[in-house]
């Protein structure tokens, strides 16, 4: 029928599921698949409902990452954090803020903007905990993150348990990223024997 969701609704999964297999691929260091995956979506016909336009611009900046384009990567990521938020998009808006926490607390280091966006991104993650548990445990790991590369271990080690609780079920790779925040955290706190134990203890779990 002429203007029935069914028939869209599909075809924006399948672009939804490529973007995300293009994300997959890029953090394995495969940029040339996830270049062609985000092509073949460009040429959809769904390419700009605003769910799949969001994260098609997702993986556009984390190419941009990839390849150094941290000011360019930056700017897209923050235009499609605001159209995420105007469209009621929670999940996408919190991997949107995950990725600017880590270009601008980490990866170019500007303390101001990254303040900026750790505060919002908490906010945000603590909004949405209950309905995107892994996708706001990823913010917190970054502002975690970002902290142990400022020397705040404390803070580090305090969002890193946060975002433990967050997502109790935590996937293999995030569980990763909690252990190599953490033990970052406690190199900076010169507590090697700590650090050593929790690593045990994760690689067990």
């Amino acid at each position: 029928r002429r203007g029935d969701p069914r028939r869209t609704a599909r075809p924006r999964s399948c672009a939804r599921a490529r973007l995300a297999s293009g994300i997959a691929r890029l953090e394995v260091g495969q940029l040339a698949p996830a270049r062609a995956l985000l092509d073949e979506v460009a040429r959809s016909p769904v390419a700009t409902a605003p769910a799949v336009r969001g994260r098609a611009e997702l993986l556009r900046a984390a190419i941009e990452v990839a390849t150094g384009a941290y000011a360019a990567a930056e700017v897209r990521l923050t235009d499609a954090y605001f159209a995420a938020r105007a469209d009621d998009d929670a999940q996408l808006g919190l991997q949107l803020v995950a990725e600017l926490v880590y270009v601008t607390a980490s990866a170019r280091r500007d303390a101001v903007a990254g303040a900026r966006w750790i505060r919002d991104g908490l906010a945000d993650a603590t909004r949405e905990r209950g309905r995107y548990p892994a996708d706001a445990a990823q913010v917190v790991l970054r502002a975690a993150s970002a902290a142990a590369l400022a020397g705040d271990s404390e803070v580090a080690l305090e969002r890193v348990a946060l975002a433990e609780t967050i997502a109790r079920a935590i996937t293999r790779d995030t569980r990763g990223e909690a252990l190599s925040v953490r033990a970052d955290a406690y190199a900076n706190l010169g507590r090697g024997v700590g650090a050593g134990r929790d690593l045990d203890r994760g690689a067990q779990e």
